[in-house]
């Protein structure tokens, strides 16, 4: 994706915010909301070189608010927030985005997501790069009734959890996020190998991580 030309606005201005909610039913409860928001499926045409998705605040899902497929169009995520959304079923995968495809996230904001793995962001595969973005609060938490394997279903990855996914985080801010559960790792990010026990290149530069933490468990970066 090229970035070229992308101007940094201010997160706190939201005099034209365009919200897209999954909330229904009582408020408060994320039980009763919408499942997941959108889901991008694959294009093997490649009629859309780009989705650019620009401003626009996410909240409420109940079941992850974007997946993203494998060979899914290259998705930009550019000064948007996701806030509140949850996807503990039994994957868990992303209470935000669930990645197995090309992502970029730039500018934007993610507070108060809650998922099994990667509170936030899960990325399987693929390629993911995070830019200039926050990190708020998320929660990787494990549910006792998740029908997984014992790794799969514990907590990891408060924020974002890379399963031999590319990636490159750059100047984005980790605060305030938590594993929590049986066996959770990373109350930041977690990053798990291949079969092979290979991992995927991951690169962190100029990146804030602190005030995170694990819940009953052990850290990977926290």
């Amino acid at each position: 994706v090229d970035l070229a030309g992308i101007n940094v606005r201010d997160l706190a201005d939201r005099n034209n915010e365009t919200v897209i909610s999954g909330e229904q039913g009582v408020q408060g409860d994320p039980s009763d909301n919408r499942k997941r928001l959108f889901a991008i499926d694959h294009d093997n045409r490649r009629r859309l070189k780009t989705l650019v998705i620009d401003g626009v605040t996410f909240k409420g899902a109940n079941e992850g608010a974007f997946s993203l497929n494998p060979n899914s169009t290259e998705t930009l995520f550019r000064y948007c927030r996701f806030i509140d959304n949850h996807n503990l079923t039994s994957t868990g995968r992303g209470g935000a985005i669930e990645n197995q495809g090309d992502l970029t996230v730039f500018g934007s904001e993610f507070v108060g997501n809650h998922a099994i793995k990667g509170g936030a962001i899960h990325s399987l595969g693929g390629r993911t790069t995070v830019l200039s973005s926050r990190f708020l609060d998320n929660v990787a938490e494990y549910r006792p009734n998740a029908a997984a394997l014992i790794f799969e279903a514990s907590a990891a990855g408060g924020a974002i959890y890379l399963d031999h996914s590319r990636a490159t985080v750059q100047s984005s801010i980790f605060h305030g996020n938590q594993a929590i559960g049986i066996k959770a790792v990373g109350g930041a990010l977690a990053v798990r190998p291949d079969t092979q026990g290979t991992f995927a290149d991951t690169f962190l530069t100029h990146c804030t991580i602190v005030g995170n933490q694990i819940v009953s468990g052990a850290g990977r970066v926290d």
